[in-house]
């Protein structure tokens, strides 16, 4: 792999414009910059729960997986492919990021009956996500999936679920 400022000749030759002064300034690579965010945040997360470390690592561990995989595409001269896989799991790590930190810790989270929740909104809580809210027993009848099955669909998927249950 060819670190930035290190760029063969032969390369930067076909760019009239390439600067070397960026990497020579320390520009940072933004892949690496998106890794280190990762681990600070992992790092903090282990100090403020358990359950947020593992997300964060899982996130961690996946993006740098598919920078080495991006790194051999672009390797076998398939920069494109290389560049959009990249973009992709940034956009999959900060969409799982968020969902992990928009689902709340099932211990000490109030269950209300799936028959309170139905159709209306209810005071005190986040109607957006009365999913959160369903014991877990129910949630299974209800959605016909466990919770972690559900957490995994994308978002439009789950939507149009809450949908169809009068949960939304």
């Amino acid at each position: 792999a060819v670190r930035p400022g290190a760029e063969p000749r032969a390369f930067t030759a076909h760019f009239p414009d390439w600067s070397r002064t960026a990497s020579a300034l320390g520009a940072v690579d933004p892949l690496e910059a998106a890794l280190q965010e990762l681990r600070a945040a992992s790092l903090e997360a282990q100090a403020a729960d358990g359950a947020a470390l593992a997300t964060q690592a899982n996130i961690a561990h996946r993006l740098e997986q598919t920078i080495r995989a991006a790194d051999r595409l672009a390797a076998a001269g398939q920069t494109l492919e290389a560049s959009q896989m990249v973009a992709r799991a940034m956009e999959v790590a900060a969409q799982q990021e968020k969902r992990a930190a928009d689902t709340p810790r099932r211990e000490g989270v109030k269950t209300i009956p799936y028959a309170a929740l139905r159709g209306h909104d209810v005071a005190g809580i986040d109607n957006g996500r009365k999913e959160r809210y369903l014991a877990d027993s129910e949630f299974d009848t209800v959605l016909g999936m466990s919770r972690a099955e559900f957490e995994a669909l994308p978002e439009w998927r789950r939507q149009e679920i809450k949908k169809t249950k009068d949960l939304f």
